[in-house]
Formats: C-alpha cells, sequence, structure tokens
C-alpha cells in the first residue's frame, strides 16, 4: 500500500499551477509507476486526474521511500497515464497480429548460387 505525503507546496501563480514534492512509502513494493501515484493524488487532492501531473519519480538505493515532483495544473489539462498504458497495449496487441499475419503471407526464399572466385596462377 502506497502512503502519500506531501513534503513542499508551492504556489506559482506565473504558470498558474501548484508544485508539490511528494514523499511515497511503498513497503515490500516496487517504485510506483506514474500512473498509479496520478490516481493516488488525484483521490487525495481531490482533484481531477487530468489536472495532475506526474513529472518525476525518484527512489533511493535499497530504500522504500520515493520521491516525486508533482504539478496540479489549475487550467492546463495532462494525459491521464492509466488510460494511454491500456491503449498502448491495445495497440501492441493489434501489431502483433499483423506481423504475424504479415509473415504467414510472405513467400519463402531460396538461396542463390553464390559466384564462383577466381583463382590467380603464379
Amino acid at each position: 500500500m502506497m502512503k502519500p505525503h506531501i513534503s513542499s507546496e508551492k504556489d506559482n501563480t506565473f504558470f498558474k499551477r501548484r508544485e508539490l514534492t511528494v514523499t511515497v512509502d511503498h513497503e515490500r513494493a516496487a517504485t510506483p509507476s506514474k500512473a498509479a501515484l496520478q490516481q493516488l493524488l488525484a483521490k487525495q487532492l481531490g482533484h481531477d486526474v487530468t489536472s495532475i501531473d506526474i513529472v518525476n519519480i525518484f527512489t533511493g538505493y535499497g530504500t522504500m521511500t520515493s520521491s516525486a515532483k508533482v504539478f496540479v495544473w489549475k487550467e492546463k489539462k495532462v494525459a491521464d497515464l492509466s488510460l494511454e498504458k491500456k491503449q498502448e497495449q491495445k495497440e501492441g496487441e493489434e501489431a502483433g497480429k499483423g506481423a504475424e499475419a504479415a509473415q504467414s503471407e510472405t513467400p519463402t526464399q531460396t538461396k542463390s548460387e553464390e559466384p564462383a572466385t577466381e583463382q590467380k596462377t603464379s
């Protein structure tokens, strides 16, 4: 279970966003994905998923805590990362099916005869 804690918060009025530094405790689990952290912070902060931009996530060697830089936009909309991953999986499956069909349609090529080499006489 991930437990995010907001370490620092800065209001950037020029870019119309809040800049957060979030510490995430993830005991006995891998570094959380951007999509998972985006969903979790949207619930915790009470914002729409498309207004939360995960800039980066870093985990120290051997630790079970990560530090993430997050932007919460007031006007700009960002991609819902959980939906993008689902779309990529669908496209990958379709591409795999297309590649299999293309392989079955290509004729087998035969080896052409190798050119004879000339021997020099001394």
